[in-house]
């Protein structure tokens, strides 16, 4: 059985007892109550033989029922004498309202002796007279005492309940949730009891029963003790839930390819060529070879490396005027690594406020986990760490902070392993180990980093910022915009309290709201941190200088000009037709430099797309080329400054239109002008003519001087034929053995 059907499982089952526990106790709470109110005997007739003889006489009646030794006589339900022994009977012949017998367990008002307890034999009183509201309230006043006596046991339920139930384990919540239905479902259950007996259901509702099973009395309590039990459940349904709250911590990691290279060659494979991006993300060891040559393929990089990265500890991480390593001789083997020491303490240790950094390379590309913890594999490690390449090796650095804001010092290893692009990973941990001096860190606060960063623009009309501030140990910051002391400053920032609050960085954070922001000036701020909120006053310490950040004001951006402009015509003899959308821009904070994007004005503001001469780095002149077909089309273009915070932005829109044009051009007039031959065309065009045929290049041809691209000129001579060819700027022209025009010169003269 699998965890989750497990605990399946043992929720049905605990429901089940809770369950069985609302029965049981209900149950006993109901007949302690004394809801069923009557007792059984055994039959008359056999341990009585006289009151047989006398029921074959005639002297008795024919049926009997139960009555509780203490309830009066329900005389006014029956006629009749007393028999024999004191039993009621109904003479023969006699009128009554109800037939039948009433064998009383105890002696009778009037008789001479006492009757005898006995049983239903047959059939039951018939109806008593109609209850009237008097007579109910009567009845349920003669029944305070029960009342009492029922809300005292229903009090107790709830107090036991709630008391007993966590000495025997359960939760706070659900013994609160079980003793409120117990206490309630049993009062309401003993109240239905005491209402019926005061309506005188017991013999409307008993009758129809007793008739048959002789079940009266116990149908009406039942029917009390039912309706307890159905709101005790309700009553627990609704106020008890199963509450719990996990943390739970999500890391997230750049995503890496698979280990190997076994699926390289499908990069080879389909009608697109393979790209170095598609290559490498099929795995890690896939490497494109033979770049820029007709053979370059993605294939598998060192397919018969096996062996794991060889780790070395790393001194260009380290700070040398501060701490060195030294070799962990001390280490049992297969584990090896370095004791991190610092050389200005007589042992080694590292103060205790030390923060440092320290790291180590691998001899190939590999992935690098540590841990805190030995962990038997790799892939058992929780702390992935990013490498980069610095000449022949690939470098990984660790950062270590104080554990303790108490002080307390002591011993840390830090185990590391790394796996090799074809999955092979260190069996053996490199272990860095070093010592923290105990006592209280005595240094102030350092601020390490701002966000924005300090010194950033900030647009146009803007007079508040929030900033976040992080510093090396949690720390109370304040901010003013004078250069004052700590205690001094009015404004303090929201910052985290304890020492396990670090971020990713291992930094501390603190936020707030900067105001009085003014435009095309450097905003000046002064902040100050006293470090370890939860110490003792006389272990807490401010910076001594007031860290000093800037927000620089700027003055709005400016979107001077775009195209194609409103109106324009872009035509091209192709199905998708070149556009290009330009934009220049001035001012803002960078001299107009600033990142531009495009869309489609009735499109969402999400579907602006940056223009590709934008993607390395801001511009005052971008350009952005779309292939559109044929139609009209309405863009809006928008400029920003500063593109992380949004920035000062400008924004135009333009409209144009796109056709297409397959045609080459046409000879719309010919004639003889000033002795020359003059052709106007219907478009721009370049025109060439042959005096043989229409069949030659068009290259080949003598060209038509023009000054404008409509006309075109050539010298009249009537004895030549001009065999005329028009392209226009789309390179639209005739066929290669076809005419724009063919003109033959002549003189009337």
């Amino acid at each position: 059985m699998n965890k989750k059907n497990k605990k399946i499982g043992e929720k049905t089952i605990s429901l089940f007892e809770i369950f069985i526990l609302i029965v049981s106790v209900i149950t006993f709470s109901y007949f302690i109550g004394n809801e069923l109110g009557f007792v059984s005997a055994a039959d008359i007739s056999v341990v009585d033989p006289e009151w047989a003889a006398d029921k074959a006489a005639g002297s008795v009646g024919t049926g009997w029922v139960d009555v509780p030794p203490s309830a009066p006589l329900p005389t006014s339900a029956f006629s009749g004498g007393i028999g024999p022994e004191g039993s009621l009977g109904v003479v023969p012949g006699t009128s009554t309202t109800g037939s039948g017998a009433v064998d009383i367990g105890g002696p009778i008002p009037g008789s001479t002796s006492g009757a005898r307890a006995g049983s239903a034999l047959g059939a039951t009183a018939a109806p008593a007279a109609s209850m009237t509201g008097k007579k109910f309230v009567e009845n349920i006043a003669s029944n305070w005492g029960a009342m009492a006596t029922n809300f005292a046991i229903a009090a107790g339920l709830y107090a036991g309940t709630h008391f007993l139930l966590p000495l025997l384990g359960a939760s706070q919540k659900m013994s609160d949730s079980l003793a409120l239905s117990l206490s309630l479902g049993y009062g309401i259950g003993a109240g239905v009891g005491i209402i019926a007996n005061a309506a005188g259901w017991t013999s409307g509702l008993g009758g129809i029963f007793s008739s048959s099973l002789g079940l009266g009395p116990l149908f009406v309590g039942a029917g009390g003790g039912l309706v307890g039990l159905g709101i005790g459940a309700l009553v627990f349904l609704i106020t008890y839930r199963d509450e719990r709250i996990d943390a739970i911590q999500f890391t997230c990691y750049p995503w890496q390819p698979q280990s190997g290279g076994t699926n390289c060659e499908q990069c080879n494979k389909g009608i697109l060529p393979c790209t170095k991006y598609r290559c490498e993300s099929l795995g890690r060891s896939c490497a494109l070879t033979k770049i820029g040559t007709t053979e370059q393929a993605c294939a598998w990089a060192d397919k018969n490396d096996v062996s794991p990265p060889v780790i070395s500890s790393w001194d260009g991480a380290l700070d040398t005027t501060k701490y060195k390593y030294t070799p962990d001789t001390a280490r049992s083997p297969p584990d090896r690594g370095v004791i991190v020491k610092d050389i200005k303490t007589t042992d080694g240790c590292v103060n205790p406020s030390a923060r440092f950094t320290y790291g180590f390379t691998t001899d190939k590309p590999s992935i690098c986990k540590y841990d805190i913890v030995r962990k038997n594999s790799f892939k058992e490690m929780t702390n992935a760490i990013e490498g980069k390449l610095i000449g022949d090796n690939y470098t990984y650095t660790i950062t270590s902070t104080p554990e303790e804001a108490t002080g307390k010092g002591g011993s840390y290893e830090i185990f590391v392993r790394c796996e090799s692009n074809n999955g092979n990973s260190n069996v053996n941990a490199f272990v860095f180990k070093y010592c923290r001096q105990a006592g209280i860190d005595p240094t102030a606060p350092v601020i390490g980093l701002t966000e924005p960063l300090n010194g950033w623009f900030i647009e146009t009309g803007k007079t508040s910022q929030d900033v976040n501030v992080y510093t090396d140990k949690p720390s109370d910051c304040k901010w003013s915009h004078n250069n004052e002391e700590y205690d001094s400053m009015p404004n303090t920032m929201t910052c985290v309290q304890s020492i396990t609050e670090m971020n990713a960085n291992i930094y501390y954070k603190c936020s707030t709201t900067l105001d009085g922001l003014k435009d095309n000036v450097v905003n000046s701020f002064y902040f100050n941190c006293k470090s370890y909120p939860l110490n003792a006053e006389a272990d807490r310490h401010k910076m001594t200088t007031n860290y000093l950040y800037t927000l620089v004001g700027t003055k709005p951006l400016v979107l001077d000009s775009i195209t194609p402009n409103v109106g324009s015509v872009i035509k091209d003899s192709t199905q998708s037709v070149k556009v290009t959308l330009t934009a220049k821009t001035s001012a803002g904070y960078n001299k107009g430099n600033s990142y531009c994007d495009a869309k489609p004005t009735s499109a969402s503001d999400n579907s602006y797309a940056l223009f590709i001469s934008d993607a390395n780095s801001p511009q005052y002149q971008h350009s952005q080329d779309l292939w559109l077909d044929a139609g009209s089309y309405d863009y809006t273009i928008k400029c920003c400054d500063i593109k992380e915070l949004t920035g000062n932005c400008d924004v135009k829109t333009t409209q144009f239109s796109v056709e297409t044009d397959f045609e080459p051009p046409v000879v719309v007039r010919i004639y003889n002008e000033n002795k020359q031959l003059k052709i106007i065309t219907n478009e721009k065009a370049e025109c060439v003519y042959g005096t043989n045929d229409c069949n030659y290049d068009f290259k080949d041809g003598l060209k038509l001087t023009t000054l404008n691209q409509i006309e075109h000129f050539a010298d009249w001579n009537t004895n030549n034929n001009f065999y005329i060819k028009c392209k226009d700027q789309f390179g639209n022209m005739p066929a290669p053995d076809q005419c724009s025009i063919t003109a033959r010169p002549f003189s009337s003269y």
